[in-house]
């Protein structure tokens, strides 16, 4: 401690002597003014640079430049070494310095601090992140001028980095100095930093080939998983080619298996099934190989090849393993095989697996779910009850039994009503995930005895509070018997009056009957309970409004909404303006606009706005309604931009439609999407404005293959200029099909609108066109798939 010098320094506690005052001791007769007899003098010795500047950097008070900076100022005036310079490296490397890295390190270099093996490897890993092939280079020739010109790691970093410079030319170089088996181990090293990377594993593959080296399985078997994995069958034989080359590959049961296992993901059966005969030739294989035989073949969909390879291990004497049994029990349950399951099944229980109590639970688990799934209940159960006494069912293979049982359409109500109380009794646990799916499957069976009789077994339950569960009950008896649903209402509603999710079940239960003048006195009812109706309860309301088709009631609404706190949501807004654009009321759309909050508003409800105001015919509203969303800098989506440019196609407002534009191309929060570039040329083609639709298809064209709308917009809008020849059209419906794209009725309607005003020969080729399409086609009322495109 007394070498650091200029650090504050603990005074350290001298030995006591007999009969001797510590030398710290503060004399009594100085006591009033503090001062000590004796005290430590200054040390003599100034403390070594390396050890401060050291202590400097552990101590973390220094910046990086001031590190650097300090770093700089020892390399002109003293001795610098290795240890010095890598801690001025890791502090820049930590900050992701990597030039200054670099520059350290040659300056570093030219005042002659040697390097040591840490140094070589941070600046080759700055090289990597910067790209400079020149300092690698530089630093390759440091290294070899080394001692560390063998050093393995050194050595594979060199190599790696390299590579990812995608650098080959200089490979031979860097293992010059290395025996044939420190090279393979070297690439074995480079090999494993790609783990799953095909492409670069491939190009290892071939730049060891290249540079000499021999690969062994080693790094076969890498470029092989690799490629497994991404299911390329030409790699994969391609691969297979190399192994049939080279005798050691060739003999390995590891390659072997591994080009097996590429072929079967590839889809390759027939070739992974020829692979696997080549390695029985060779011998007996293990098990694992013959669960990558099992399990591809099973993935093939090839059962009879998986029954016949089982047979073979079987008569070979290998004992199944976890994985082989599990893939025959679930090759059993896809094929719905009950035999094999059983078969399966038995062999499970004779086997040594029951000793190792997890693997055999999985497999018993899964045995279980094959019987269920398979319609064997009784044998599905009993296994089911087996795991239950041992303690070993989780909450999954209780769901798995509750879903057969309830699916099952053999099982009638009453058997499932024994099964159910079977498993209360043994005191099985049902959560509240296995209430909500059994009330799902109740509702779809029909079955309102069961509804009423888990609605008993919730209110029993710890989950008779869950307003999630409780809601979902509600709704399965509106679908499934709306008395019970009526009688539940009454029998519940002194619990849950005070609940919004309660109310909005009794409104969607009086939507569903139609019943407006209900569902008005249940908002009413609700504000004497005092709730405030939430969205659902409008969104409910405005639905069932819209069936009745009742502007009356639609009204009423108007007043409700200005008293709730829902005033403002964008939801309830969209659909409320949906629903007055369907009546034709634009008063109260306007009503609407000028009441809400507009800065509050979402997109969707500004949308429906623009929207039913162009449905309604008022033009000028939609366009006054889009620059009130501009001004409230509203984000603008694909949606507000179509409805847009649809009302200036219909005013012919060239002008706006140019700012609209405009506003896209400079826009890059704005979406390009390609039905707001459709409906954007076909604004310029209706206002005669040619030019800058056909830019506008030019630009689909180089970004994208255009598609069925794209081209129907294009051709009908070129079809209406009396300039262009019937010739040129039939040359641009060619290219359409050359692009992939076959011309609909769509296609042919617009082609036939806008040539019959010019009343040419080619309409009789239209209509002859028009008539070959089926009858269902021809009048295309609405376009039920934009852009679909055939073939």
């Amino acid at each position: 401690k007394l070498m650091l010098g200029s650090f504050s320094l603990r005074p350290l506690r001298t030995q006591r002597l007999p009969n001797k005052e510590p030398s710290w001791r503060i004399s009594k007769r100085h006591a009033s003014t503090q001062v000590a007899t004796k005290t430590f003098s200054k040390p003599s010795a100034s403390p070594q640079p390396e050890a401060l500047f050291l202590q400097q950097i552990r101590n973390g008070f220094l910046s990086s430049e001031e590190i650097l900076k300090n770093y700089e100022e020892l390399l002109i005036t003293s001795n610098v070494n290795a240890m010095m310079l890598n801690a001025t490296l890791n502090v820049l490397r930590d900050e992701k310095r990597f030039t200054n890295l670099l520059e350290c390190y040659h300056r570093s270099y030219a005042a002659g601090v040697q390097p040591n093996l840490q140094t070589f490897q941070l600046a080759i890993g700055a090289c990597l992140q910067t790209q400079s092939l020149p300092d690698l280079k530089t630093i390759h020739s440091h290294i070899q001028e080394s001692s560390h010109r063998t050093d393995q790691k050194t050595l594979s970093n060199l190599l790696f980095t390299y590579l990812e410079l995608q650098q080959y030319d200089s490979l031979d170089t860097i293992l010059k100095d290395s025996d044939t088996k420190a090279k393979r181990e070297i690439w074995e090293t480079v090999f494993h930093m790609y783990p799953n990377q095909p492409n670069k594993l491939q190009k290892c593959y071939d730049a060891m080939t290249q540079s000499g080296a021999r690969p062994g399985p080693e790094h076969f078997i890498p470029v092989m998983h690799g490629w497994r994995l991404t299911q390329s069958l030409p790699k994969v034989e391609q691969m297979e080619e190399v192994l049939k080359k080279d005798q050691v590959l060739r003999e390995d049961v590891g390659c072997l298996a591994a080009l097996m296992w590429a072929y079967f993901d590839s889809r390759e059966g027939a070739s992974g099934l020829r692979i696997f005969e080549g390695l029985l030739k060779m011998g007996t294989p293990p098990v694992e190989v013959w669960n990558h035989c099992l399990g591809g073949l099973s993935r093939n969909r090839r059962p009879q090849d998986v029954s016949d390879v089982f047979k073979h291990m079987l008569k070979l004497q290998v004992e199944p393993d976890f994985y082989t049994l599990m893939i025959m029990v679930n090759q059993a349950r896809h094929n719905k095989d009950v035999q094999a399951g059983k078969a399966a099944a038995h062999m499970i229980a004779q086997s040594q697996i029951a000793n190792v109590k997890a693997n055999y639970v999985r497999l018993q688990d899964t045995v279980m779910q094959m019987y269920l799934e398979l319609g064997c209940i009784e044998e599905g159960s009993a296994i089911f009850m087996n795991l239950h006494k041992s303690n070993h069912v989780n909450s999954a293979s209780v769901t798995t039994l509750l879903r057969a049982l309830s699916g099952n359409t053999n099982v009638s109500w009453p058997q499932f009503q024994t099964w159910f109380e079977r498993l209360q009794k043994e005191k099985v646990h049902i959560d509240a995930s296995m209430y909500m799916g059994l009330i799902s499957a109740f509702t779809r069976r029909k079955w309102s005895d069961g509804l009423l009789y888990l609605k008993e077994c919730i209110n029993k339950s710890a989950y008779q509070h869950q307003e999630a569960l409780v809601g979902h009950l509600l709704d399965s008896f509106i679908e499934c018997d709306m008395k019970a649903a009526s009688a539940s209402f009454q029998e519940m509603m002194p619990r849950w009056s005070k609940h919004n999710f309660f109310w909005n079940s009794i409104i969607r239960t009086l939507s569903k009957a139609g019943n407006l003048d209900a569902i008005f006195h249940s908002f009413t009812e609700m504000r004497q309970h005092g709730l405030n109706p939430n969205y659902i309860a409008f969104l409910h309301l405005i639905s069932a409004t819209q069936q009745a088709g009742s502007l009356n009631h639609a009204q009423q609404i108007l007043p409700l909404l200005d008293q709730s706190t829902c005033r403002n949501d964008g939801k309830v807004i969209s659909a409320l303006v949906t629903l007055f654009a369907q009546l034709d009321d634009p008063v109260s759309m306007t009503r609407i606009f000028n009441t809400c909050d507009h800065s509050q508003l979402e997109t969707t409800a500004w949308n429906a706005l623009i929207s039913g105001f162009h449905k309604l015919g008022n033009l000028d509203q939609a366009m006054n309604i889009f620059h009130e969303m501009q001004k409230n800098k509203i984000m603008m989506n694909a949606i507000t931009l179509q409805t847009v440019l649809k009302v200036l196609k219909k005013m012919g407002n060239l002008d706006e439609g140019r700012k609209i534009h405009e506003l896209i191309s400079n826009n890059p929060a704005i979406p390009r999407d390609l039905a707001v570039l459709n409906s954007l040329m076909d604004m310029y083609f209706e206002c005669g404005e040619q030019e800058a639709a056909l830019r506008i298809f030019e630009d689909l064209r180089k970004d994208r293959v255009p598609r069925i709308d794209s081209w129907n917009i294009f051709l009908k809008g070129i079809a209406s200029d009396a300039r262009v020849s019937w010739n040129a059209i039939k040359d641009l419906l060619e290219d359409m099909k050359k692009g992939g794209v076959v011309p609909d009725s769509w296609t042919w309607n617009g082609l036939y609108k806008a040539r019959k005003s010019l009343k040419g020969p080619e309409l009789e080729e239209i209509s002859k066109r028009l008539e070959e399409l089926p009858q269902t086609t021809r009048g295309h009322t609405r376009y039920v798939r934009p852009g679909f495109v055939l073939g």
